[in-house]
C-alpha cells in the first residue's frame, strides 16, 4: 500500500542522550504480544528484563518508578536494552514513536508527532511549502472514496490559506475560522486557559506556560516567527483533519485544528511578549507541550472538541 509523508519525514532521527524531555519518561510504554515473547528468550530466567515489565489483563507494559522513569533509561539518556541488544529489540510503541498514521482506503499517511522535542524542532525549521512524498516507491494512482475527497480538499484549502505569506498569520488563523461561519473573538483566551487547566495533565510545565501566557497581553508577532507558526498550524491540519474518517464529524475535527491554531498562536505571542524574545527552542517547548498535552490524549481531544462545539455549533 502506497504511504506517504511529509517532505521533512526523512529528517528525523532520535536524539536519544542529547534529548531535554526524553519519552522514555511519563509516559506508560506497553508492549505488543510479539516483544514480549522475544524478551521472555532474551531474559532467560535471569529476571533482568520480565523482572521489569508488569502484566494486566493480558496486557504488558515497562514498569516506571515513581517519577514515570523507564527502568531501561539510563542515566546518560541511552535506552539500555538497545545498548545490549540492538534498535531490533525495542518494542512496536518505542520503535514507532514518535509517529502517527492516518488510514486511507487506498493509501496511508503518516507524520512525526511534535511531542518529541526533535519532532517539533523539524517541524518549525521546515523552510519550503508544505508537500508530501511517497515512502513506498509505490505509484499506483491514489483513488478516493467521496468521503476522502471531501476531507482532503478541505485539508488542501485550509494548508493553501495558511501558506498564504501575503498577509499576517494571525489573519490567515481568522480565515479558517471564518470558512466555518464562526467568529474567533469569540474565544476568550483567559476561559481557555482555565479550560485547559481543568484537563488531564502529563506534564506540569504546562501549568506555568499556560499561567505565563495568561498573565501577559496577546501583540502582534514579528516577521520571524510567521514561518514556524505556519509550519505548526499547517502540521496540526494535516494531522487531524483525517480523523474525520472514522468518527464521521469532519466539522468537529475543523473546529480541533482551528483551536489548535488559535492557541498556538496565542502562546506564541504572548509568551514573545513577556519574554521580549522567543526563540526557537521556546518555540519548541511550546509545540512539544501543546502536542503532548492535547494531541496525545484521547480524552482531551474529545474535551477540547466538544467544548468548541458548545461554542460555535
Amino acid at each position: 500500500m502506497k504511504i506517504l509523508a511529509p517532505s521533512y519525514y526523512p529528517r528525523f532521527s532520535c536524539i536519544a542522550g542529547a534529548c531535554k524531555h526524553s519519552c522514555c519518561i511519563g509516559w506508560e510504554i506497553g508492549i505488543d504480544e510479539e516483544s514480549y515473547l522475544r524478551y521472555q528468550r532474551l531474559d532467560n530466567g535471569s529476571g533482568k528484563i520480565l523482572d521489569k515489565i508488569i502484566a494486566q489483563n493480558g496486557e504488558y507494559a515497562f514498569q516506571t518508578d515513581e517519577s514515570g522513569r523507564c527502568p531501561f533509561l539510563k542515566a546518560d539518556g541511552l535506552c539500555d536494552l538497545i545498548c545490549q541488544y540492538g534498535e531490533s529489540v525495542l518494542c512496536d510503541i518505542c520503535a514507532d514513536h514518535p509517529r502517527f498514521r492516518s488510514f486511507f482506503e487506498r493509501f496511508t499517511e503518516i507524520g512525526l508527532g511534535a511531542s518529541c522535542e526533535e519532532a517539533a524542532r523539524i517541524i518549525l525549521e521546515n523552510k519550503g511549502p508544505f508537500s508530501l512524498i511517497s515512502l513506498s516507491g509505490d505509484e499506483e494512482e491514489i483513488i478516493l472514496t467521496d468521503d476522502e475527497q471531501q476531507v482532503l480538499s478541505v485539508r488542501d484549502e485550509w494548508i493553501h490559506i495558511l501558506e498564504d505569506e501575503s498577509i499576517p498569520i494571525l489573519d490567515r488563523i481568522h480565515a479558517l475560522f471564518e470558512s466555518m461561519d464562526c467568529d474567533i473573538n469569540v474565544l476568550d483566551f483567559s476561559e481557555t486557559t482555565d479550560f485547559l487547566l481543568t484537563l488531564e495533565r502529563l506534564d506540569h510545565a504546562w501549568d506555568g506556560l499556560l499561567s505565563d501566557a495568561k498573565s501577559a497581553s496577546s501583540a502582534p508577532l514579528p516577521c520571524t516567527l510567521h514561518h514556524p507558526l505556519q509550519n505548526l498550524c499547517v502540521y496540526f491540519v494535516y494531522r487531524h483533519m483525517p480523523t474525520s474518517l472514522e468518527t464521521g464529524d469532519l466539522f468537529g475535527a475543523m473546529l480541533l485544528c482551528a483551536f489548535l491554531c488559535y492557541l498556538a498562536c496565542e502562546l506564541f505571542s504572548r509568551l514573545h511578549q513577556k519574554n521580549d524574545a522567543l526563540a526557537m527552542e521556546d518555540m519548541v517547548t511550546i509545540t512539544r507541550l501543546i502536542s503532548g498535552e492535547i494531541e496525545y490524549s484521547d480524552e482531551n481531544i474529545g474535551l477540547v472538541t466538544e467544548m468548541m462545539l458548545d461554542i460555535f455549533e
